[in-house]
């Protein structure tokens, strides 16, 4: 595990640096596609913890790009209630099937 959250954060690291990049350069796809995948990143891991760190981090950034904040507030509230969703949806067709009114 300690392996997997060493290989987390040297990419998260690498990312930051190209956020920064990006965003000092006023670049909003760059900035915002270096914010996603840092979300991504962190979902894919199921770092949670980390995943808020890094949100707070990006969103509190002086001078962050508004686009940027917003696709990655975007991602994150489709990767976690798009989960929720589709496992709520499964189960309910489980128990549709199993009532045999499916």
């Amino acid at each position: 595990m300690e392996g997997n959250s060493t290989d987390l954060d040297a990419a998260i690291e690498s990312l930051l640096n190209v956020e920064k990049q990006m965003r000092l350069a006023a670049d909003v796809a760059g900035t915002r596609k270096a914010a996603i995948d840092i979300v991504e990143l962190c979902y894919k891991a199921g770092a949670w913890k980390t995943l808020n760190d890094q949100i707070v981090l990006l969103s509190k950034r002086r001078g962050q790009l508004k686009q940027a904040i917003t696709a990655m507030w975007c991602i994150c509230w489709k990767n976690i209630c798009g989960d929720r969703e589709s496992k709520i949806d499964q189960k309910t067709r489980k128990n549709q099937r199993a009532a045999g009114t499916d």
